[in-house]
């Protein structure tokens, strides 16, 4: 929602109740045609600010607005109820200006197990690169080619291999993603997709892991992390075709 737009709307909403009401005070003629126009004015925008008022989480926002605007003597609610709508956006403006936007999290603890298991317990203890590193030898040591049959191999071989758009040949079987028609572009796309994470994981994250000694900074080997995880889910969903 753009809440610089929808505080104008607001604004001006409440502008139109507020003349709407001081119309009922002095009692104006119903024919009055500022009246007139008034009424139609709050008629037009009063979808938009339901709308509005929906999405701001005010509670009761646009109920209680529906019912200042057709009750005589309770317009005085609706016009405190879209000042309270004003007051929530704006609040949220400034909480979003100091301290950005609030995004997802993700909890390590929700990573695929054969990352999340190996790298728990050196994590806990402030060892973040032996974390990554144990996570990502597991992975492509020993996980990859279990899933593969193989005893062992080049991880970056392991990975093409896997992934490779090509049908199985002999002593060279496939990992197939399910839920994509085989050679549509959405089929070739998942497979690239996951053989050149592989690969990137390969290089980026286990081989840099194993030849340095230097800790990363926290969100870095949690991203790297996040980077083996998913790789992980694609090799265990994926059927074997030899």
């Amino acid at each position: 929602m753009d809440v610089e737009a929808a505080i104008v709307a607001l604004t001006e909403f409440r502008d139109v109740l507020q003349i709407l009401e001081g119309h009922f005070a002095r009692d104006t003629p119903a024919s009055n045609p500022d009246y007139i126009a008034a009424n139609v004015r709050r008629d037009r925008q009063l979808s938009l600010i339901c709308g509005i008022a929906d999405r701001s989480g005010v509670l009761e926002a646009s109920e209680k607005i529906r019912y200042g605007i057709t009750n005589l003597y309770a317009t005085g609610i609706a016009i405190a109820k879209v000042n309270e709508i004003i007051g929530h956006l704006e609040g949220e403006e400034q909480r979003n200006a100091i301290l950005g936007p609030q995004g997802p999290t993700l909890a390590a603890a929700t990573m695929h197990r054969w990352v999340w298991d190996l790298a728990a317990e050196l994590w806990d203890n402030g060892h973040r690169r032996e974390a990554v590193q144990a996570a990502a030898t597991s992975l492509f040591d020993t996980q990859l080619p279990v899933k593969l049959g193989a005893r062992s191999g080049n991880p970056r071989d392991l990975v093409s291999q896997a992934f490779s758009l090509d049908p199985p040949q002999p002593g060279k079987p496939r990992l197939r993603i399910p839920g994509y028609a085989e050679n549509t572009p959405a089929w070739n796309d998942a497979h690239d997709g996951a053989k050149f994470l592989g690969l990137a994981c390969v290089a980026g994250v286990r081989n840099l892991s194993t030849h340095t000694t230097n800790q990363p900074e926290e969100v870095v080997a949690l991203e790297e992390l996040a980077m083996l995880s998913r790789f992980a889910r694609s090799v265990e969903d994926s059927n074997l075709e030899t």
